[in-house]
């Protein structure tokens, strides 16, 4: 094959890439929500349970894998962090995690930011803290996931990612911002 063919060749073949990454990006939902970090606020609340899972998540990445192993989270994909987040809550809600978390879904906000949807069961506010355990958990999940080199993207995103409520829905939203509640907000 002469050398102008596989040049012409090659600009075919980085269109077509280039184009399925566009529709790839079309395709994912704007989501545009109120939220609040209400169950961030207050004081941390004592569970055995819940402090095994932070002392694990942030522990060694051998102990935060083996975590994520027993609840029945697989290794992520994707090349962003939050293609990869919403793989392991995708990935949680196939597992142990099943009765808290329905599933995940990348969403951007009305001027693309994005972001990550977890969709929570019902009983997620059931426990006796008003959701702060559920809260906990998720939060537990994202560390452990991010020690274990699970979670792709550069440490000031990973660093920054918040954990909001979604107003009126069972719903909590994973977002890279050093502001809280911001989603929503232009240009950040």
């Amino acid at each position: 094959m002469n050398v102008i063919t596989k040049q012409f060749l090659s600009l075919i073949l980085e269109e077509d890439e280039d184009k399925g990454a566009e529709s790839k990006e079309s395709n994912i939902q704007t989501y545009n929500v109120e939220t609040t970090n209400k169950l961030s606020q207050g004081r941390p609340i004592t569970d055995p349970g819940l402090a095994n899972m932070k002392y694990r998540s942030n522990g060694e990445p051998n102990d935060a894998k083996a975590m994520l192993e027993e609840l029945g989270i697989a290794s992520a994909g994707g090349g962003s962090w939050h293609e990869s987040l919403s793989s392991i809550f995708s990935s949680a809600a196939a597992g142990e995690m099943s009765a808290l978390i329905k599933g995940a879904s990348v969403v951007k906000s009305s001027d693309n930011k994005p972001g990550v949807k977890i969709d929570l069961s019902d009983l997620w506010k059931q426990d006796d803290k008003d959701g702060k355990r559920s809260f906990g958990f998720i939060r537990a999940i994202i560390a452990a996931s991010n020690k274990a080199g699970m979670l792709a993207g550069d440490t000031t995103t990973v660093k920054n990612l918040r954990v909001e409520e979604v107003v009126g829905e069972n719903v909590f939203l994973v977002y890279s911002s050093r502001k809280k509640q911001s989603w929503t907000e232009q240009g950040d």
